[in-house]
């Protein structure tokens, strides 16, 4: 979806007439330009890790891509809460064939209106998918790439592909959510895609997550089914999860999933993160990952990723990453990139 340039505007000229009593509305986001190199082998039909670029490239990438956005809350009393977040994604690389960097121009990404009290929370809009919240978080944490298995395996959905957000969505959560440390959370996600013809179903996909933490340990885990009323394919996911802070310097995190494709075909994967802080500002994180297919869906041999990163101060991080995934069918990428991001 563009972004009108206009109600940019006119949403910044709006909050600048709030009266002082009016509560600040936040601006936030961050700016990430990267060089990156990219090795493939085999045919090339599939790519995991969204590598670009000819094979032995080196050039301008921006996977994780920059974003703004602006965010308020109010207290509308009665122990009722209103908030919205607006985020928006700009590329700082021109994508070219096979380029990832969603656009030149500024695109939507989350445009959300939330209402909590005692009751939960009820969000609606475009919005992370609780799928990402309550798995892909224990090991999807890298700035930039990364999660090459977790994309293997969420890319066999129709309405979360990828497993990161969701449009026309109506979302409910008890607690503080998949990212919180509360004892006991859960959230259902309704992802509404608009009527076509062929499909005038509302739920087109139903999500349930829910977590448990006790100390250092959370448990959590995701139910994900589709419908589609136009006879299309209807996969459904099954995930357990976990992560553990083994000190306050490391934290572990895993994820097993399950999909039925609709097809007769199943595919699972497992994926492991670690994360250690070395000192002085600086950390390491590995990540490893597999899965397996029934014919003729594509097996993930191994996905391996490694990033260090660097603090340098006042929101500046630089970092490098090196990710290789192997499939069944020979196929092999190979991404090795540099990154510098502000963040605001």
């Amino acid at each position: 979806m563009t972004f009108n340039k206009k109600a940019l505007a006119l949403a910044i000229s709006a909050s600048a007439l709030l009266p002082a009593s009016a509560s600040a509305v936040d601006i936030f986001g961050f700016v990430n330009v990267a060089i990156e190199n990219t090795s493939l082998s085999g045919a090339g039909a599939v790519n995991e890790i969204f590598a670009t670029g000819a094979d032995g490239s080196t050039h301008g990438q921006d996977v994780a891509e920059t974003r703004f956005g602006f965010k308020d809350s109010r207290d509308l009393g009665n122990g009722l809460t209103g908030s919205f977040k607006i985020e928006m994604g700009l590329g700082t690389s021109a994508a070219g064939a096979g380029g990832v960097n969603e656009d030149s121009t500024p695109t939507t990404r989350i445009a959300q209106v939330a209402l909590s009290g005692d009751f939960g929370t009820v969000t609606v809009g475009n919005q992370w998918g609780i799928l990402y919240e309550y798995l892909g978080w224990n090991i999807y944490r890298t700035h930039g790439h990364g999660g090459g298995t977790w994309y293997h395996t969420t890319q066999h959905l129709n309405d979360d592909a990828y497993g990161l957000r969701v449009q026309n969505a109506f979302t409910y959560t008890y607690g503080g959510g998949g990212y919180s440390t509360d004892p006991f959370t859960f959230s259902v996600q309704v992802v509404a895609e608009p009527d076509t013809a062929a499909n005038d179903e509302f739920m087109d996909a139903v999500v349930f997550g829910a977590a448990f933490t006790t100390g250092d340990l959370t448990i959590n885990a995701v139910s994900y089914s589709e419908s589609d009323g136009s006879g299309a394919a209807e996969p459904s996911l099954i995930g357990l999860g976990a992560r553990y802070n083994l000190s306050g310097d490391t934290y572990v995190g895993a994820t097993y999933m399950q999909v039925d494709n609709d097809a007769g075909q199943d595919l699972s994967s497992f994926n492991v993160l670690l994360t250690h802080k070395l000192g002085d500002g600086l950390s390491g994180m590995i990540g490893y990952g597999f899965s397996d297919a029934d014919a003729p869906l594509l097996e993930l041999d191994s996905n391996l990723l490694l990033q260090l990163e660097k603090d340098l101060g006042a929101g500046l991080i630089s970092y490098v990453e090196i990710e290789t995934a192997e499939l069944s069918n020979g196929d092999e990428t190979r991404i090795v990139s540099g990154n510098l991001k502000y963040n605001f």
